[in-house]
């Protein structure tokens, strides 16, 4: 179980990381530059350009390319904004850091949580 728990983890890690350029640009304004929101921002993506695909036909293929597709958008802006980008991660690694650790600490408690009670009842 707990090793399904971190396949879990280290998949939304490698989506919030592939997702960060367009985090960083969309969310621009924001005093941290939307960081923290880099996950929710890939899963989000994947999932409406799975819906989007999936009109044509649904299966791993049509989530594998959701994925491709977010793949691309953040290496074109990543090539635009590659400086400003490096400039961002260098100076705010205390704040990653942080980030990161709260979210593997709350995401931790909530998979322990789902662990001992798996019902679907009252969810």
């Amino acid at each position: 179980m707990m090793a399904a728990l971190l396949g879990w983890w280290f998949m939304i890690e490698i989506l919030g990381i592939l997702a960060l350029p367009i985090t960083l640009i969309l969310l621009r304004h924001l005093p941290e530059k939307g960081y923290a929101f880099s996950k929710v921002v890939a899963l989000l993506m994947v999932g409406y350009f799975s819906w989007i695909f999936g009109y044509v036909s649904f299966g791993w293929g049509t989530v594998w390319l959701a994925v491709l597709t977010m793949i691309l958008l953040s290496s074109w802006i990543l090539w635009d904004q590659w400086v400003s980008i490096k400039e961002y991660l260098g100076r705010n690694l205390g704040f990653i850091l942080v980030v990161e650790s709260l979210f593997l600490m709350a995401f931790l408690i909530a998979g322990a949580y789902k662990m001992r009670t798996p019902d679907i009842v009252g969810t």
